[in-house]
């Protein structure tokens, strides 16, 4: 009868052998058996727990069978006092049935140790429902994993924000981290860079080299040389994450069926990488946006490739800056080097009052209003906060 319920439930009859011949279910009469399945099995279903889940708890810790309800939510309730709730215990559960075996005590200490390195509750939290094998971690191992990354020059807050993000990364050695590291040297990243790429985005150091390889292969493709894809990924790490590669390609053509060609496409992103962190959604409204204006589609590729940030700035933003260009007859400029558009229009301004005391601004000389500081102190003996203040 036994064989059967468990039959019923999805066991294999490897797995009912292995179950009913481990200890210490072995020593059970058949009776208890069934009525201790039963009983935990709708205690477990009733929390959520599908029958495969099931299946894998008892095939990973036996012993649970003979467990009494009672002292589960025992369990339960002292994880409760941890700040975990009802639905994490059994995500834990599901995840690493053997964390029942552990006392208290234990767990208190993994705690302690790992608040000692700098992670804060929320932190310890996240880090055991995501990966409850913690709970059973060398303490040794813990300082060895921290320490290896101070040493390489991440932070305390950084490597805490790594392995929170990531706690998978508890169960790497320090070699398998050294490895990693020297690949992305191989590919000539800094220090540094690998400091600011793993931050960002740590599961770089659980990827296959080869996997990261063929992302730069894909960027080459699309049309970027070996050193603009270094430079980008500095910036946005997360291209090298396949789903970013994906919504890159959907990006680049987006962009070409607005009128870009992609050499254009690539020297506007390498210029501006966030580009690629907008939605298309968000490129193609800002794009029609500057036509509303009264620009034709030719004149707004060529604006966004000579200032590629226009992808960023809101349109009221643009609005603004191209009306004050138009007022003082200067309208030409917003094609033709719309660079202009990328000044703070503020400062433009009180340039502009300014030198319009003196002469007058016209296509022939405006490049007088976007001196940087130093010319233009030389050129006109007035400093940038003399300029903010109105002191003229």
């Amino acid at each position: 009868m036994l064989e059967e319920y468990l039959d019923k439930i999805g066991y294999s009859n490897k797995q009912i052998d292995f179950l009913l011949n481990a200890y210490p279910i072995s020593s059970y009469s058949e009776a208890t058996l069934l009525y201790n399945f039963r009983s935990l099995y709708c205690y477990l279903k009733n929390n959520n727990i599908d029958n495969k889940s099931f299946i894998f708890i008892t095939i990973s810790m036996p012993s649970i069978i003979c467990e009494s309800i009672e002292n589960i939510k025992i369990k339960i309730s002292d994880f409760q006092h941890l700040g975990f709730n009802k639905l994490d215990f059994f995500n834990i559960l599901k995840i690493y049935p053997d964390f029942l075996r552990f006392s208290m005590q234990k767990i208190n200490d993994i705690f302690n140790e790992l608040y000692n390195l700098g992670f804060s509750e929320d932190d310890v939290h996240n880090i055991v429902v995501k990966y409850p094998f913690i709970l059973n971690m060398d303490i040794k191992a813990f300082y060895k994993q921290f320490q290896f990354f101070l040493d390489f020059g991440f932070s305390s807050e950084e490597t805490v924000s790594i392995f929170t993000s990531l706690p998978d990364l508890f169960k790497y050695t320090t070699t398998y981290f050294l490895q990693t590291i020297r690949k992305l040297k191989q590919l000539r990243f800094s220090n540094y860079d690998i400091v600011k790429i793993i931050t960002l985005v740590p599961d770089l150091f659980v990827s296959k080299f080869e996997d990261i390889i063929s992302r730069f292969k894909c960027l080459r493709e699309i049309g970027y040389e070996k050193e603009n894809i270094i430079e980008l990924v500095k910036v946005i790490p997360f291209i090298l994450k396949d789903r970013y590669l994906n919504l890159i390609s959907n990006k680049v053509e987006a962009l070409t069926s607005l009128g870009f060609i992609k050499k254009s496409i690539t020297d506007m992103t390498i210029v501006n990488p966030y580009i690629f962190l907008y939605s298309i959604d968000r490129i193609r409204e800002k794009f029609f946006a500057i036509q509303t204006l009264g620009y034709s589609s030719y004149d707004v590729v060529k604006m966004m490739q000579t200032c590629p940030f226009l992808f960023g700035y809101h349109i009221k933003n643009i609005t603004e800056k191209i009306e004050f260009y138009r007022k003082h007859n200067l309208e030409s400029l917003i094609v033709n080097d719309s660079r202009v558009l990328f000044f703070n229009l503020n400062f433009i301004k009180r340039r502009y009052a300014f030198i319009s005391k003196k002469l007058d601004i016209s296509i022939d000389n405006y490049y007088l209003l976007f001196l940087n500081d130093k010319d233009f102190l030389e050129k006109f003996g007035i400093m940038r906060d003399e300029l903010l203040r109105g002191d003229f």
